[in-house]
């Protein structure tokens, strides 16, 4: 009796989850086309902030380096696999926590296909 119970509540959970799955696809397919993205084959996003490198903390208190980054602009196309992200970054007002001052710097980073490969070149 406990094992059809067992199986009865396994069923009953993987035919809900299933449900659910195809209710999300329903819904960000439904969301996508009222956005009118379903030709999409390229997107570009731009923009300007910060970024910080990951694990460079000065110490235990402190949070993670964060440099300036200005026109940044990334463009995707899904056709091509391709991708190519541009943006400059620098020092800024951000503290150097002990560190020589991150000398202006253009980053290019590209990928295509199953190759990925980034540049940079300092300005300053």
């Amino acid at each position: 009796m406990v094992k059809r119970l067992l199986l009865l509540a396994a069923f009953v959970g993987l035919s809900a989850a299933t449900a659910s799955a195809q209710d999300a696809r329903a819904v960000l397919q439904a969301s996508l086309k009222a956005m009118g993205g379903e030709n999409l084959k390229t997107i570009q996003i731009s923009g300007a902030g910060w970024n910080s490198q990951i694990g460079q903390t000065y110490g235990l208190a402190e949070d993670w380096p964060h440099f300036e980054v200005a026109a940044y602009t990334r463009v995707i196309d899904y056709d091509a696999k391709w991708s190519r992200e541009d943006y400059t970054r620098r020092q800024g007002s951000y503290p150097t926590n002990g560190r020589v001052p991150m000398p202006e710097q253009h980053v290019t980073a590209i990928l295509s296909g199953n190759y990925a490969w980034d540049m940079l070149k300092r300005i300053s």
